[in-house]
């Protein structure tokens, strides 16, 4: 006897496991929403307000009214049986589109902001020793000290006019003399607004005459408030302020 139950069980379990009776199953509960939940909850006052005398006669009256009862479970069981893996593998499909449509628009854009970090490094480079980012008249004020001759010292300032132009640095003196030195060392440094550079002398240059007297001077500068037009720093050991005219 407890085999023949198992078999039965087993056999039940069987068709059970089964998608498109099981799919059916589903679809004939939803389907006959009344019966479910007159099965489930069964109400005999509510069975008698519908005017029938047993739930038996209201399953029955139930299945007379609807005359699909059967067919339309069982096209929803097979629809969904046989064309659920294809709507899984649609949804498979335009989510892997998704990823590939997204993957390519992420590509773009780290392309586009590669390049524009190339382009801005490139400018960078060009301009780490580009000297005509000096060019143009400059007014240089020099400050030192000075010692009296009565031993104190005394804070000084003077000013002359300098012109810049290919790498040529002209210290104005006079109409007829100029200082001469060219710039044969040049770096800036645009994440610190800062500049070294090297003034080699070419001497006096008066007249025609020229004269190599003067020493060599090391120059280190920055931008003021990251402007062009007011740098600051040394030459030498001197302190120094540059202003465009």
């Amino acid at each position: 006897m407890e085999e023949k139950v198992k078999d039965v069980y087993e056999n039940i379990k069987e068709r059970l496991s089964n998608p498109l009776i099981f799919s059916f199953i589903i679809s004939w509960l939803i389907y006959n929403w009344e019966i479910t939940i007159a099965l489930f909850w069964y109400d005999k006052a509510q069975i008698k307000a519908e005017g029938c005398k047993s739930i038996f006669e209201f399953i029955q009256h139930q299945l007379n009214n609807k005359c699909y009862s059967l067919i339309i479970p069982l096209g929803l069981a097979v629809l969904y049986t046989f064309g659920m893996p294809y709507f899984k593998e649609f949804v498979d499909l335009m989510n892997r589109r998704a990823i590939i449509f997204g993957n390519k628009w992420k590509t773009k854009l780290l392309k586009d902001g590669l390049l524009l970090e190339i382009s801005k490094l490139r400018g960078q480079l060009e301009s780490i020793n580009d000297t005509r980012l000096l060019e143009g008249n400059w007014s240089v004020t020099r400050f030192y000290e000075e010692q009296t001759e009565s031993g104190n010292i005394v804070n000084k300032s003077e000013e002359h006019q300098v012109y810049i132009s290919n790498r040529d640095y002209y210290i104005v003196e006079n109409d007829a003399r100029r200082r001469m030195y060219n710039i044969s060392v040049f770096y800036f440094n645009p994440l610190h607004n800062d500049m070294l550079f090297k003034l080699k002398s070419y001497g006096y240059k008066g007249k025609g005459e020229v004269t190599f007297i003067e020493k060599d001077i090391f120059c280190s500068l920055k931008l003021v408030n990251g402007y062009w037009d007011n740098l600051s720093g040394m030459h030498n050991d001197t302190r120094v302020e540059y202003r465009k005219i």
